[in-house]
């Protein structure tokens, strides 16, 4: 595996994503790295929780400059700072919202099967974290949990 033993850097909304993966991904490259996460996540739980790029984001087509341009399609060299900036934010927000309703500290190092479980507990409401989510279709967490709840 190509991770240390120390905690890997996580999302805080990646904890929920890693919980309804089933092998969608933006491509091939994004795919197999998520895959080699969750592997690296069965032997080695620990994590630290944060608002910005982690190991999942980093072999994401979306990432520019250590930020998220998922919200403007693919990337493309026009694209203004300030643009990418903007839909960075909306991620941002997504990742806050979820350590709010989890009481998490960021940085802090967790294990990932306390996390998973703390997310069915505290995790209720979804607007503030799915609302602009592509793969809630594909997501079997979303599914199991909240598909007949959730409403905008």
């Amino acid at each position: 595996m190509f991770y240390s033993n120390k905690p890997i850097k996580l999302r805080a909304h990646h904890l929920l994503c890693l919980q309804g993966y089933q092998g969608y991904g933006y491509d091939e490259n994004f795919k197999i790295n998520l895959e080699n996460v969750l592997n690296h996540l069965k032997t080695n739980p620990n994590v630290t929780v944060t608002k910005s790029a982690d190991v999942i984001c980093r072999h994401c087509p979306n990432l520019k400059d250590e930020k998220c341009c998922l919200n403007l399609g693919k990337y493309d060299n026009g694209l203004s700072k300030e643009k990418i900036e903007n839909s960075n934010k909306e991620i941002i927000k997504m990742d806050s919202a979820v350590i709010k309703k989890m009481g998490i500290i960021e940085n802090k190092s967790y294990n990932i099967d306390e996390l998973y479980s703390d997310a069915l507990k505290n995790v209720d409401d979804l607007k503030d974290i799915c609302r602009s989510c592509i793969w809630t279709k594909e997501c079997l967490w979303y599914a199991k949990n909240f598909k007949k709840s959730f409403r905008f």
